[in-house]
């Protein structure tokens, strides 16, 4: 697996510390010849939930993963511009499945601890 900062620092056209690269402004020139190698999974979007997927799925010690992201960062797109609220399910219809869902969602937040 290709760690972000390997990525991040590989720029062939003009060293380690391109700061075009690292403002997400040198696309082609900053890799030279395509390097070519295999994933299990690949995750398009680094987001929330393109994030969670990647973490979660890193416990597999055996899948390469690669977590792609056309940002300069992580959650730069719907997940930075959300309103950040968590819902609680506390409007949720008694016996809907929503209700069902978010009473089992909040029951998974201690979880996120581990």
């Amino acid at each position: 697996m290709i760690d972000i900062e390997d990525i991040s620092t590989s720029c062939k056209a003009h060293g380690p510390t391109c700061n075009q690269k690292m403002r997400g402004l040198c696309r082609n020139d900053c890799y030279g010849s395509k390097t070519s190698f295999e994933v299990d999974i690949a995750i398009v979007g680094a987001g929330v939930i393109g994030c969670s997927i990647a973490r979660e799925l890193s416990k597999y010690r055996h899948l390469n993963i690669l977590l792609l992201e056309k940002e300069s960062d992580v959650s730069q797109g719907a997940s930075k511009a959300n309103s950040g609220i968590i819902h609680g399910g506390y409007d949720a219809k008694h016996g809907t499945k929503k209700s069902q869902l978010s009473r089992r969602g909040n029951k998974m937040f201690e979880k996120l601890d581990e």
